[in-house]
């Protein structure tokens, strides 16, 4: 039998709503993890500090749909007022732990210096170990691509970034966060930018493709080469009944 249970505080009317198909353990283990001050609701811990044991209740129901019901709690009570919630992630598989916690901006700052000290206690030879694996031997590389990841909520994203779109501001680089802003090149300095770039291609957004053994570095080479189009060369690399087609 599933339920959806409450933890409520009787002093604040605030609540912390979950589901389980074993209530007594559940609860008992909200509690244990209250008690010795790990519970991963920061809220809830903080109101379990200040009011204790006796400020709170259970209230639980049996459900026929316990992830949809809560999921529907959730969606309600975080569009309507959020505040009398504990819950920090708003959805009901857990999800995004840190969008919602009061220290967010420390937590992301934290892992970020945890992980330049991790790396710079590393010698070249093992950065290059974990770090310098390419084609298929890198666990990013997805259908000739590499694909990456938010480092807050671990998202797939897209373009070589290293945070989703929920998770961007903190790096923000824009108006008076760049220091570029208001700021222009001048009209010599434009010339030479120009000259530079005139004719030479941006070798770090081409795709190679592998056909027949030869390697063309890039779709527009392999589809003048073939005379088909770009996409024509893509749909065959990515379908399996063209076998002699790949990504080099």
């Amino acid at each position: 039998m599933d339920y959806i249970y409450k933890i409520i505080n009787t002093k604040t009317g605030k609540f912390y709503v979950g589901r389980t198909n074993n209530l007594e353990k559940r609860i008992s283990r909200h509690f244990k993890e209250l008690e010795k001050g790990k519970h991963h609701s920061i809220h809830l811990q903080r109101s379990y500090n200040k009011h204790g044991r006796a400020a709170f209740i259970v209230e639980s129901n049996p459900s026929t749909n316990a992830q949809m019901e809560e999921q529907e709690y959730l969606d309600t009570l975080l569009l309507t007022d959020g505040s009398i919630l504990y819950n920090v992630s708003g959805a009901s598989t857990g999800g995004d732990m840190i969008k919602n916690h009061p220290d967010k901006k420390a937590i992301i700052e934290k892992r970020r210096l945890t992980q330049i000290e991790q790396r710079a206690q590393m010698t070249e030879e093992e950065r290059k170990q974990k770090f310098g694996n390419s084609g298929s031997a890198n666990g990013r590389y997805v259908d000739g691509r590499s694909v990456s990841f938010c480092n807050v909520c671990n998202k797939k994203v897209t373009g070589g970034a290293s945070h989703c779109i929920e998770h961007k501001e903190h790096y923000n680089r824009s108006c008076a966060n760049n220091p570029f802003f208001g700021k222009s090149h001048s009209d010599e300095t434009k010339k030479k930018l120009s000259e530079q770039r005139l004719g030479v291609p941006n070798v770090k957004c081409m795709v190679k493709y592998k056909i027949n053994g030869v390697i063309y570095n890039s779709g527009k080479e392999a589809a003048e080469h073939f005379g088909v189009s770009r996409g024509t060369i893509t749909h065959r690399t990515k379908s399996p009944n063209y076998p002699e087609y790949e990504y080099a």
